[in-house]
């Protein structure tokens, strides 16, 4: 669900949210009440109050390539992309499911992985709303 939020700070200043909200995953009755606390960091440029600009929703989320090996002590790439390509966000979490036989760092919209031992890992993408998901299998190899 993308949301637009008018955000005014007690020194005057106004800035504006946008993005998307999950769901908690359960129904909420109109009498029960849902406390959260959130901290909200603005990154670049303030936008203005009067900014409506359009909020494109990722519909699609893609790794390259989804399967690949990688020898023991070096590393291979990863690609991300989301669908469309104009999506307003465009943020993403990458994990080793199994940090003994890989390991990840993420730059950008490239994932690197490093063989750490031998076997077969799965790479869990995720996006940043949490509502898109994709997976790469990695083989780490001796030689």
């Amino acid at each position: 669900d993308t949301r637009a939020y008018k955000i005014r700070f007690p020194n005057g200043t106004v800035d504006v949210f946008r993005g998307w909200v999950s769901s908690i995953g359960k129904a909420v009755t109109a009498k029960e009440v849902i406390t959260r606390t959130v901290k909200v960091t603005n990154v670049g440029r303030p936008s203005m109050a009067e900014d409506r600009s359009t909020v494109t929703a990722a519909t699609g989320m893609t790794v390259t390539p989804a399967s690949t090996s990688v020898v023991k002590g070096q590393s291979t790439t990863l690609t991300v992309a989301f669908q469309p390509e104009g999506a307003t966000d465009k943020s993403f979490r990458a994990v080793s499911a199994d940090k003994t036989k890989a390991t990840v760092s993420v730059s950008g919209m490239t994932i690197t992985v490093n063989g750490v031992a031998a076997g077969k890992v799965n790479i869990p993408v995720v996006s940043g709303n949490g509502e898109l998901a994709a997976v790469a299998e990695i083989t780490v190899t001796d030689s």
